[in-house]
């Protein structure tokens, strides 16, 4: 629906991965209520699959998250590339070396963020070196991830999403370091249903997304 001219009205809903989200949200409601003040933006947050099934079902109408693989049955435009990290917390003894390789992480505490598609991504990694990663902690929050491996020195983490912010909860140190041989990077985008009719107001929140991260000047979580 448009009121008074060109003006677009009515809802659209975006939904977003998880840990995307208190990065890539705010500024994007931000800059399309701006915009567009008589449109009804909302949101979903949540997994992959949760994502991928609400998009065809239609009860959302674009999506922003991880392509891992698996999006046959949608249409989709690339935001970034980000790669995997290994987290650790200040006393961890790796956290004093600038890169680490997956053999120096097997055989120590392993915190599983537990969410399509972060698990298979984390767990991939190691299964291309034919080795198996010692899980001592699965969790399903990602803020409760970082937290636990800031407390321990020898607990790790393996995450793609990188926060500002480098404490956790707690106030306490979280250490970013690079993963020798390299993850795969993996495309973070936007997404709708293939062979669904975009709206108008949903067309505008593509294009303004589209133009956020032309710009270079939108938050990516990289470094």
């Amino acid at each position: 629906m448009q009121g008074g001219g060109s003006e677009l009205v009515g809802p659209v809903v975006l939904g977003c991965f998880a840990t995307l989200a208190p990065a890539v949200l705010p500024r994007i409601l931000e800059e399309y209520e701006t915009l567009h003040p008589q449109v009804s933006i909302d949101f979903v947050v949540g997994a992959q699959d949760e994502l991928t099934a609400a998009l065809r079902s239609g009860a959302i109408d674009v999506a922003i998250m991880y392509d891992m693989g698996g999006f046959e049955a949608l249409e989709t435009f690339e935001l970034y590339a980000a790669r995997g990290y290994a987290l650790f917390g200040a006393g961890n003894p790796l956290a004093n070396k600038k890169v680490v390789a997956l053999e120096e992480l097997a055989d120590l505490p392993f915190v599983l963020f537990d969410q399509t598609p972060s698990t298979r991504y984390a767990m991939s990694i190691f299964e291309a070196r034919g080795l198996t990663p010692r899980v001592r902690h699965l969790t399903h929050a990602f803020e409760l991830t970082r937290s636990i491996v800031a407390r321990s020195d020898s607990a790790y983490a393996v995450l793609v999403q990188r926060p500002a912010n480098k404490l956790s909860y707690e106030g306490l140190p979280i250490l970013e370091r690079e993963i020798v041989p390299p993850p795969p990077s993996v495309s973070v985008v936007f997404a709708w249903a293939r062979g669904v009719a975009l709206s108008s107001r949903a067309r505008a929140l593509a294009d303004l997304v589209r133009q956020q991260y032309a710009r270079g000047d939108a938050y990516t979580g990289t470094d």
